[in-house]
């Protein structure tokens, strides 16, 4: 990663490093329809295919699903993502992972964001994020689990910034 030289206040100096990713300025999030489209391939995306795939880096890069386990390397790959089958919980659970990264790297929904629920719950964005992943993830996750990761990460599209 870069590094930064750091100054101290008796003048000595350290260099300190880390990744910084940079999202997008959208100031608004989208339906899975909407993504479902500007990685299809087909018309005339909203987005053009340099920022969908400088969205995609992004997605893989805060990821531990994609692309380590799901490949996730193409405009191809994230479209075949977001047209799961019906029967498959798993693959439902993704596709929603998918698009609420996507929300995340577009800058529609920040780091920071809270993300509310059924009633009065709420669960910021990066907790619900992890939680849904180690849930796909896991081989023993039951549909019903399946199920809960794919409603909450559908809310993500209502988040708080």
């Amino acid at each position: 990663p870069p590094t930064v030289p750091v100054r101290q206040d008796h003048g000595g100096s350290v260099n300190d490093g880390g990744n910084v990713i940079v999202t997008g300025t959208a100031d608004s999030t989208e339906g899975s329809g909407w993504w479902k489209h500007q990685y299809s391939g087909n018309g005339a995306p909203q987005i053009d295919a340099a920022l969908a795939a400088g969205y995609l880096e992004i997605v893989n890069a805060v990821s531990s699903v994609f692309s380590e386990q799901v490949v996730a390397a193409t405009a191809a790959d994230v479209h075949a993502i977001l047209s799961p089958t019906a029967g498959n919980r798993r693959a439902r659970a993704a596709a929603e992972l998918m698009i609420a990264w996507l929300q995340f790297a577009s800058g529609a929904v920040e780091h920071d964001s809270t993300v509310p629920l059924n009633g009065q719950n709420s669960v910021a964005f990066l907790d619900l994020m992890f939680q849904a992943e180690a849930v796909i993830l896991n081989p023993a996750s039951t549909n019903a689990q399946l199920q809960d990761v794919e409603q909450q990460l559908a809310r993500v599209r209502h988040a708080i910034n």
